[in-house]
């Protein structure tokens, strides 16, 4: 299950518009579950691929990323400004302008949410 590139940059797109509800919590909170309902629904989870999330933890919350493409030695990803927007330090840049994260760092980081989902999940 490989979401469209046209997909992930809907959503992209969708979670930078959250910061125009921050304003109004209720409507926050409620645009939020719908877009993670949407997230879940991209890939089955049992691989890293295009439509994975990566979260890496920062400060008192999280950065989230979408896997655009995985390469060899790198993974393209995308910021989803979600929350406290934060950004994770190990992202980098690339002369085309895409943030690129080092694959085993992306790896490591999608195996531990993998981990945890099968702790809590019980």
């Amino acid at each position: 299950m490989n979401p469209t590139k046209e997909q992930i940059k809907a959503l992209i797109t969708e979670a930078k518009g959250f910061s125009a509800l921050i304003g109004n919590w209720a409507a926050y909170q409620e645009a939020e579950k719908k877009f993670w309902a949407k997230i879940g629904l991209l890939t089955d989870g049992q691989r890293l691929e295009p439509g994975s999330l990566l979260q890496f933890s920062v400060a008192d919350g999280y950065a989230f990323y979408i896997v655009t493409e995985v390469k060899r030695a790198q993974v393209v990803v995308a910021h989803l400004p979600i929350g406290d927007a934060y950004s994770f330090q190990g992202c980098y840049l690339n002369a085309k302008g895409e943030t690129l994260l080092p694959r085993p760092v992306a790896e490591k980081s999608f195996q531990m949410a993998q981990a945890l989902k099968e702790i809590f999940s019980s």
